[in-house]
């Protein structure tokens, strides 16, 4: 029930006017566009125009405000607000960026630069590029661990997989996988990391307590990209030239389905209830949708020529339609500093707002924090948890909502 409140209370912070249900947003390379689509419908609501930037890898933040998009000829990262699917930032990144993904807590982006060998790290409170990390040779995907401590690229010209330590942005590791490894996926618990080797046809599985391959999955030919279903039971491998998904069972690593999708699938991502897998296929100019439940192709959509959509592509919380809805009291109730190290202090302008409490919800929709405002100003502590994005919802005497807000901890 309490993540169920959150996730209503997170939309109405977005500035929810008309809802749709999740929306994927597939990158098109040689069409130079970014398609949107409904994911409930499976029709597509927008196309997003990036000019000639042969956009490439995708990756959604948790919180399902934004859209970072790797574009390979203008050497960049273009920022796309979901909430009115227009271009909010263009972030250079080293050169011809492909792999891309945003750390679970919102705050750094990774991006795998292929020419210059470089993960080029960004701090999203900014839109500007913290570090860079030296990495194997022309590196492609990246996967990042859910605590946000370990970042995984693989390195497609040395067979490896390159160990960042977030903390210290430097490679602790370098780990001996399989030929031409492409895509990378943690699974949700932070356990595993898959890895796809296109040349030879495989999957490698790390053990990521120790950085060592403990097993090799053979799938169909040139796998490319690959997921995890949420509940962390199932992988979805991409492969190229047969024109298929494997499904991987991750308790067993063994493949237990082969679907027939488009021509040429590359990106892959699952929807956040895990009931639908959504496949772009490059020679198709299209998008299968698979029913997880069935294993069925049922239905395809059309998109932009050439779609690639490497990475996670699809929003985990519904996303806005019309513009941002004005909040009771704002003007009267401050938080600051925010962005901060987790210690906020929140200040009650007004009595007559008849201020109760505060509740502060995580990402997952934990409620991770509660106080009674008996004073007009509050020290909100999120010093004990982890750097990330929360939301708070602020209460009145008669258990009415009068403000939401996002609390930035860094």
């Amino acid at each position: 029930m309490k993540k169920l409140y959150f996730l209503a209370i997170s939309l109405f912070y977005f500035g929810i006017g008309v809802c749709h249900a999740q929306t994927a947003y597939v990158s098109s390379e040689t069409a130079n566009t970014v398609t949107v689509i409904n994911v409930t419908t499976g029709a597509v609501i927008d196309t997003i125009f990036l000019g000639t930037s042969h956009p490439y890898g995708v990756s959604v933040s948790a919180d399902g405000a934004y859209v970072y998009v790797t574009t390979q000829v203008n050497n960049s990262v273009t920022v796309i607000s979901t909430a009115t699917n227009k271009v909010l930032d263009t972030i250079p990144a080293g050169t011809f960026p492909g792999g891309i993904v945003v750390s679970l807590d919102g705050t750094r982006v990774y991006v795998a630069s292929q020419t210059d060998n470089k993960v080029y790290i960004i701090n999203t409170a900014t839109s500007k590029v913290i570090a860079n990390v030296k990495v194997g040779a022309f590196p492609l995907g990246v996967g990042v661990t859910p605590d946000g401590t370990m970042a995984y690229v693989a390195c497609a010209h040395v067979n490896k997989v390159s160990v960042i330590n977030t903390a210290t942005n430097m490679v602790i590791d370098s780990i001996p996988v399989g030929s031409f490894p492409f895509g990378v996926c943690v699974t949700p618990d932070g356990k595993t990391v898959y890895v796809t080797n296109s040349a030879d046809s495989t999957v490698s599985v790390i053990n990521e307590a120790t950085n060592i391959v403990s097993g090799k999955i053979y799938v169909g030919h040139h796998p490319r990209g690959i997921q995890v279903s949420p509940d962390g039971s199932k992988a979805y491998v991409t492969n190229l030239v047969d024109g298929t998904v494997s499904v991987i069972n991750t308790t067993t690593n063994l493949v237990t389905n082969t679907i027939t999708v488009g021509s040429n699938p590359n990106g892959i991502s699952v929807t956040p209830d895990g009931t639908k897998v959504y496949v772009a296929n490059d020679a198709s100019n299209s998008v299968s949708i698979i029913n997880a439940l069935t294993n069925i192709v049922v239905s395809t959509v059309n998109v932009s020529k050439q779609p690639e959509a490497i990475g996670n592509f699809i929003s985990t919380y519904p996303t806005v339609t019309t513009g941002i809805t004005s909040l009771k009291g704002e003007s009267n109730i401050s938080v600051y500093p925010n962005p901060c190290n987790g210690v906020f202090a929140i200040e009650v302008k007004s009595e007559k707002l008849k201020v109760k409490s505060i509740e502060v919800y995580n990402m997952l929709g934990e409620e991770v924090y509660s106080h009674l405002l008996v004073q007009s100003e509050t020290i909100i502590d999120l010093s004990g948890q982890a750097n990330g994005i929360y939301v708070y919802r602020i209460i009145n005497v008669n258990g009415d909502e009068i403000k939401t807000g996002k609390l930035v901890k860094e």
